[in-house]
């Protein structure tokens, strides 16, 4: 194949022979921009994700304290009821502090399918179709819980 390509530029001129090489990096340069740009849209995009769910996460997070510290478990679903305004987050979880769950979020028709994961430290994980943010919440240097947004 290689020696059929040789062959035909042999055979052309050799002002259309450059034209066609001029074509071919031009091309190829513009084809491997593109690649790296969307690409780094693609990150650039995921990291904004990222960064507002963790932001979300630190308002709920912070307004969550006094709940936490008395009991106040109807308060903080109506602190993660806020999120619904949110078209990006399908499920919020409110942990208390030995792990078990406070206070729960669920956008509609997600309620049945949901089980909602073990507590982990700050931090984010992404699936294909998901993105989720854990959050720790301290009152000073004690930690009280943990927030889940998905």
């Amino acid at each position: 194949m290689l020696k059929k390509v040789l062959e035909r530029f042999q055979q052309n001129p050799i002002k259309r022979t450059l034209i066609q090489i001029n074509l071919v990096t031009t091309g190829i340069a513009l084809l491997l921009a593109s690649v790296i740009l969307i690409t780094d849209e693609m990150v650039s995009f995921r990291r904004s994700l990222i960064d507002n769910l963790t932001i979300q996460a630190k308002i709920i997070g912070n307004s969550s304290v006094d709940n936490l510290l008395f009991n106040a478990t109807i308060e903080a679903e109506v602190d993660l009821a806020s999120l619904e305004k949110s078209k990006s987050v399908a499920v919020a979880v409110i942990y208390a502090r030995d792990g078990k769950v406070f206070a729960t979020y669920h956008r509609d028709g997600v309620r049945n399918s949901f089980i909602p994961p073990a507590p982990q430290g700050d931090g984010y994980e992404s699936g294909i179709n998901r993105l989720s943010v854990y959050r720790q919440i301290f009152l000073e240097d004690a930690r009280l819980g943990t927030i889940y947004i998905e």
